[in-house]
């Protein structure tokens, strides 16, 4: 039976269920790297001046399992109430509003538990009693009163310290957490967690190391087996270090760098030393390096961070606003550099922002063939000035035509004269002026017959025989749509498709050439040779070892003869398989005679007389 509509509320609150109490230890991972991070940020609020992390040798019953104790000079913690009443803190007005502190970073220990002992410091001077002075009127259950008890003077006795141990059901609300004086919290104020955690030395190191490094307080750390006695200062640096450009907005410092990020996941964004990886821009030249911006948070009201854990922003109306404020810092940058090199893209965004960059110089990377096997392809060379002729090589290029062209081009003399696109340039006028190779047509002349290379007949020509003579018909296109053509003669060229089995491999070489049998076998490699990872393939070495045998078949028998392919594969095999088992000094006879094989040794030369 449904409700009636009189049984639904005519207005509805926000509130929080009891149950989300039972689920706060699953709020933080509860590593040692969330631990150490939220811990120290705590300290840094509560004014202290330094940090101590103390790691007690290993329990022998538990491998691994460190007992860890922060500790920092801050003004303690005058209510311990505050520790487990979620969403409130201690701090002021004014750092909550700078910093959004939720109060909430405590609940990086609730999985495991922890021991925390704290005295506060003195208000005005006076001396209060702290925790462990005159007791609070109200048991310690989590729960916050309506009105705390002020701090109230002992004639003239020193203020106490407390002491207050929490288990996982503490923060989960399940039982009251007892609150007992303690003379050993930090003098003359501060607090100190001391929580046990099964955790790798080397990783507390480097857990330390980290939240250290961009963190505004000196840090030490001690106990550990590599430590000094007295302990060591963790090294700390400044998060801009290596920027080559600073600029401060809203309370942010940004700083530009230059090839500054090594790795995808590299943080972008220091909160005082809280680190996170946020999506700044970055942005290539031509050529040249990559700009990316870094930002060190002072005072900054309007970042938000994702709670309760601090590692995303909230995607508010202020982060795009942040983001092209990133994007312009990196333009100056690049307006002050002396060869930025930046593209058509980036160039005119700048110029759009008011902005003046200096454009790319008319510089492009020398074009060269490429490979068939992608692990033997070589970088370009340098990008250079451009000749007056040149020719950018702007059709696709697959490795038996680019292999050819490569050869065609340097026997006719326009080599220098070819160079490599770069779609990052284009709209630059003196790119879009240069005239581009588009196509490639290949003629084969046999007698008084010319046909193009794909109508050659490979499979009726009679083995061995070579045509009179090739070109190759270059269409040019220029600026203005119009094209023209450049013919080139050629002596070799490639009368097979790339995928093809290195069996069906079919060259044509040019009568008049002087191609060489050992030119032609690198000319095949080069084309075709690619390499298998296949798991039932060789390996590299091997299958290129047996590739290049069947090429120097190959070009033996369409250059010399099909006797002189059979001799050089004999010998070959027998370099591989047999010459290293003969005797060095004794000769070593084999023939072969249709299905039988003999093979004789010489006797051992005679010594001569003495």
């Amino acid at each position: 039976m449904s409700a009636s509509p009189s049984a639904f509320p005519r207005s509805i609150r926000a509130r929080i269920d009891n149950s989300t109490l039972e689920r706060v230890p699953r709020m933080f991972s509860a590593k040692i790297e969330d631990i150490l991070s939220e811990t120290l940020q705590n300290s840094r609020r509560a004014g202290a001046t330094r940090v101590d992390i103390h790691v007690q040798p290993r329990l022998p019953s538990t491998p691994n399992s460190q007992h860890i104790t922060i500790s920092d000079n801050g003004s303690g913690i005058a209510d311990p109430s505050i520790l487990l009443t979620y969403g409130r803190n201690g701090w002021s007005r004014e750092l909550v509003k700078r910093e959004d502190a939720a109060g909430m970073g405590f609940l990086s220990l609730a999985r495991l538990g922890c021991t925390v002992t704290s005295r506060p410091r003195s208000l005005n001077g006076r001396s209060y009693s702290g925790w462990g002075g005159e007791p609070h009127p109200h048991q310690f259950t989590g729960q916050r009163p309506a009105a705390p008890p002020a701090p109230r003077p002992l004639n003239g006795r020193p203020y106490s310290g407390g002491r207050v141990e929490l288990a996982p059901d503490h923060f989960t609300g399940k039982r009251p957490a007892a609150v007992a004086p303690c003379e050993q919290a930090p003098w003359p104020h501060g607090t100190s967690i001391s929580f046990l955690i099964v955790s790798h030395v080397l990783d507390i190191r480097r857990a330390a190391e980290a939240a250290a490094l961009h963190y505004p307080l000196p840090v030490t750390l001690s106990g550990l087996p590599d430590s000094p006695a007295d302990g060591e200062t963790l090294p700390r640096r400044d998060f801009l270090q290596d920027a080559v450009h600073r600029e401060a907005w809203h309370g942010i410092d940004f700083g530009v760098m230059v090839n500054g990020r090594k790795h995808f996941h590299d943080p972008t964004i220091n909160f005082h030393g809280h680190t996170i990886e946020t999506g700044f821009p970055e942005i290539s030249s031509v050529g040249g390096p990559t700009w990316s911006i870094r930002a060190d948070v002072r005072d900054c009201p309007d970042l938000e961070l994702v709670l309760p854990a601090r590692k995303q922003l909230v995607a508010t109306p202020f982060v795009p606003r942040m983001h092209e404020a990133s994007t312009h810092t990196i333009y100056r940058a690049m307006a002050a550099h002396p060869d930025p090199r930046p593209t058509y893209k980036t160039w005119t965004a700048a110029r759009d922002a008011g902005i003046h960059i200096r454009p790319a110089p008319p510089h492009l990377h020398p074009w060269r063939p490429r490979n068939a096997d992608w692990c033997n392809n070589h970088e370009d060379p340098a990008a250079e000035i451009l000749p007056l002729d040149a020719l950018v090589v702007d059709f696709e290029d697959e490795p038996p035509l680019s292999q050819a062209f490569w050869r065609a081009a340097q026997r006719a003399g326009i080599a220098e004269r070819l160079y490599r696109p770069d779609s990052d340039l284009a709209g630059y006028e003196w790119y879009d002026a240069l005239p581009r190779i588009t196509g490639i047509r290949v003629e084969v002349i046999a007698g008084e017959l010319s046909r193009a290379l794909e109508d050659y007949p490979t499979d009726d020509t009679p083995a061995g025989s070579r045509p009179d003579a090739m070109t190759m018909h270059l269409e040019i296109r220029h600026p203005d749509g119009s094209t023209t053509a450049i013919v080139t003669d050629a002596d070799m060229a490639f009368a097979c498709d790339q995928d093809c089995y290195v069996e069906e491999i079919a060259p044509l070489v040019s009568a008049s050439s002087n191609l060489q049998p050992f030119e032609l076998a690198d000319l095949i490699y080069s084309a075709f040779f690619c390499y298998s990872d296949d798991a039932e393939a060789n390996a590299w070495e091997t299958q290129r070892d047996d590739f290049m045998l069947e090429a120097n078949r190959i070009a033996t028998r369409l250059l010399c003869s099909e006797d002189e392919a059979t001799v050089d594969a004999i010998k070959e095999m027998v370099c591989r398989h047999i010459r290293w088992i003969a005797p060095r000094e004794r000769p070593v006879t084999i023939t072969i005679d249709r299905n039988e094989i003999s093979v004789s040794i010489a006797d051992t030369e005679p010594q001569e007389a003495a």
